[in-house]
């Protein structure tokens, strides 16, 4: 047994040297950065920019705008006035913290428009009902998935369901594409 484990000290064991992994000797071989390499820098840049913008898109056509109820017989359904000043009468308000209820509108049937400018009565607050459409702020996004799709209020939880399974898809397609291209 003594013997074996002499036999096995005299092996000689090949070990790597820091000449075998040299980076000046390899950039001394492949030169400078000349035409060859910088235009490979920019064929390898290519997808980043086209890769980029469809990621960050997202942030834009995913916006939440601002938005309200729409209240039927005071208003039109291509309104463009977002907080006309009879909507203290239509909509009722959180009064701590002074915001409307996006959600939520006095159930008072208006007649016209008249009757949203002119009304002296002050409206019952416990009586309120949800909404049918929304109103959305255009100042700022013309047009989101959120208005498009009408993802307000009780829907307001498939507009994170299309942000996840977006970014699930970049995920998924990031790990499976990077193999199917290094194969």
């Amino acid at each position: 047994m003594n013997n074996s484990l002499e036999e096995k000290k005299d092996v000689e064991v090949p070990c790597q040297t820091e000449d075998a992994f040299n980076y000046d000797e390899i950039l001394g071989y492949l030169g400078q950065m000349g035409k060859f390499q910088f235009r490979s820098f920019l064929l390898l840049c290519l997808p980043a920019v086209f890769f980029g913008p469809v990621i960050m898109i997202y942030v834009f056509i995913g916006a939440i705008p601002r938005y309200r109820c729409y209240v039927e017989g005071c208003e039109n359904i291509t309104t463009t006035d977002f907080e006309p000043w009879w909507l203290n009468r239509t909509i009722p308000w959180d009064l701590p913290d002074q915001f409307m209820r996006q959600c939520r509108r006095y159930d008072i049937s208006w007649d016209s428009v008249d009757q949203c400018h002119f009304a002296d009565t002050t409206p019952d607050v416990s009586n309120v009902t949800k909404c049918l459409h929304s109103v959305y702020d255009t100042s700022q996004f013309h047009s989101t998935i959120v208005t498009e799709f009408q993802l307000s209020c009780e829907n307001e939880w498939k507009q994170t369901i299309v942000s996840t399974v977006f970014m699930a898809g970049m995920l998924i397609g990031a790990v499976t594409l990077g193999n199917v291209s290094d194969m």
